[in-house]
């Protein structure tokens, strides 16, 4: 786990602290509506009703997959009610970093690049492989980035908390080693075949599992694998040379897939595999048995779990009391909507 993933923790601990409140939320757009309309004022800055339907499309796309429509529908209220909570929290943080002076240098953010990438490299993966998967750009990145520091500098100014000690680290991670193993990894390559959209049957299937045979029968011959993904695989990692990357049996691919990376041996590939998706061909490059990983190679994770668990209650705490104290407006909405958002 990356030190951006396991800072961004600390913005989820607020998020759920903001739900925790009733917030009357505007109603979905009419037709007609301008999306320039301020739809509520938090501590001197606007919200856009364009900005909530954004957030709002933000909040669906963390929906579980295969999630029904109808569902979907029945939550719409809540979903509103999450996306406009995000926008004061994002408001009042905002207003309080321009209150404190609180700044980020490129410096800084580079150097926190550059820190995610030596942990990343050292554990087996690149920073490029990462971003693919998060289908990541570096512009986003730098804004992540630059957002979170933003805010762990705001509530280290507020809270005044000291940085962490050398026997504190240490002492830590000594009461959390479980934490702090590195599970079984194999390094994988894929060649995948989609099944056509609209066509289940059964000479299709018989078609893409044969082309698949064909392909495996190339590399046993002595073709390059890489190569032969680049030219035949359908999947986003072709132009990667079917390069899946490190991963563990908890990642997001599907089950047959996961089985056959973790039974075949190195440098091999296994039989066609045939899962929801399609066919799918898997070379394992490499494997990573299980590791405890030492106070040093856990050191910047450990600072991450110390800091967060040290912040939690007190940023709970102080959001909560800047939450109470915001001055927050609706406006451009019925009557009945016209309330105070902090009850």
């Amino acid at each position: 786990m990356s030190p951006l993933s396991l800072r961004h923790r600390l913005l989820i601990v607020v998020w759920a602290l903001a739900a925790s409140g009733c917030v009357y939320t505007p109603p979905a757009p009419e037709p007609g509506q301008d999306p320039r309309e301020t739809v509520m004022i938090v501590n001197g800055l606007p919200i856009t009703r364009l900005q909530l339907e954004e957030e709002i499309d933000a909040v669906l796309a963390e929906a579980p997959p295969g999630i029904e429509e109808r569902e979907l529908h029945e939550k719409a209220p809540l979903i509103r009610d999450e996306a406009l909570r995000r926008l004061i929290f994002d408001r009042i943080i905002e207003a309080a970093v321009a209150e404190h002076g609180i700044e980020v240098s490129e410096a800084e953010v580079d150097d926190e690049i550059r820190t995610i990438a030596e942990y990343l490299t050292a554990h087996g993966r690149t920073l490029p492989d990462a971003m693919r998967e998060m289908g990541d750009t570096t512009h986003t990145l730098r804004m992540a980035i630059r957002r979170q520091l933003t805010e762990i500098k705001l509530w280290d100014k507020l809270l005044n908390l000291q940085p962490p000690t050398e026997e504190e680290l240490r002492a830590y991670y000594q009461a959390h080693r479980e934490w702090y193993v590195e599970p079984d990894a194999v390094l994988i390559y894929q060649i995948v075949k989609f099944r056509p959209e609209g066509d289940d049957s059964a000479d299709a299937d018989e078609r893409l599992r044969s082309e698949m045979a064909l392909l495996r029968n190339r590399w046993l011959a002595g073709e390059d694998f890489t190569e032969l993904a680049r030219r035949y695989s359908d999947g986003a990692h072709a132009a990667q040379g079917g390069k899946i990357g490190w991963i563990t049996a908890d990642v997001n691919l599907p089950a047959e897939v996961v089985e056959a990376a973790f039974t075949q041996q190195v440098n091999q590939v296994g039989e066609v595999v045939q899962s929801p998706m399609g066919y799918h061909l898997v070379w394992v490059a490499a494997r990573r048995p299980r590791k405890q990983l030492s106070f040093e190679e856990a050191r910047p994770v450990v600072e991450d779990h110390f800091s967060h668990e040290r912040r939690r209650e007190p940023v709970i705490q102080l959001y909560e009391k800047m939450r109470q104290e915001a001055t927050i407006a609706l406006a451009g909405l019925p009557p009945a909507f016209r309330r105070d958002a902090r009850s």
